[in-house]
């Protein structure tokens, strides 16, 4: 699963969060196994900046060969973050958005952090919230704050079932191949 959006946007925090981890996670890549309705899945999770993705004139999602050095598995799910203190980083999304809406299969959710920051006055300007619902275009965004640390773990049991129904059935890992761990 993606985890995308422009630098400083919350990340590596959603990453955290979601899949228990003591620290920030150093590498963009973080794997866990994780139960959803009672079975268990083995979710990874793939930090990538906006700026690493390409979309082509017919709507193909090109994401990154490489991380680091780590080749980059087939993307299921994506969760595409901003900073909902600052709308630049959602017209960042804006091109990507449209495409996951419009041309993708890929399950999506769109993902608002700091949400608990203080926000300046600037920012409950009509005119920037307009702009964020036209950029959204109907597309909710779920929230997420490091008060309600659950919040993080929702969005991704939300990619995971989306992943699951388009996928029609059960799946042991998010890269389509069966967890043999066991």
């Amino acid at each position: 699963m993606a985890v995308v959006g422009a630098q400083g946007v919350g990340k590596s925090t959603l990453v955290k969060y979601a899949l228990d981890l003591k620290q920030t996670p150093i590498a963009r890549s973080s794997v866990k196994k994780m139960s959803l309705d009672g079975t268990i899945y083995l979710v990874r999770l793939l930090e990538v900046g906006i700026h690493n993705i390409a979309v082509d004139e017919h709507g193909r999602i090109t994401w990154p060969r490489l991380l680091g050095e780590q080749a980059v598995p087939p993307i299921d799910g994506v969760l595409a973050l901003f900073d909902s203190a600052d709308p630049r980083t959602l017209t960042q999304l804006s091109q990507l958005l449209s495409t996951l809406q419009q041309t993708s299969s890929i399950p999506f959710l769109v993902v608002a952090c700091k949400c608990d920051t203080p926000r300046r006055s600037s920012q409950h300007d009509p005119a920037v919230l307009e702009q964020a619902n036209r950029l959204l275009a109907g597309t909710e965004a779920l929230q997420t704050s490091i008060r309600v640390s659950e919040s993080y773990k929702k969005c991704i049991s939300i990619v995971l079932r989306a992943i699951i129904v388009r996928t029609s059935g059960p799946i042991s890992t998010l890269s389509g191949q069966p967890n043999r761990s066991d």
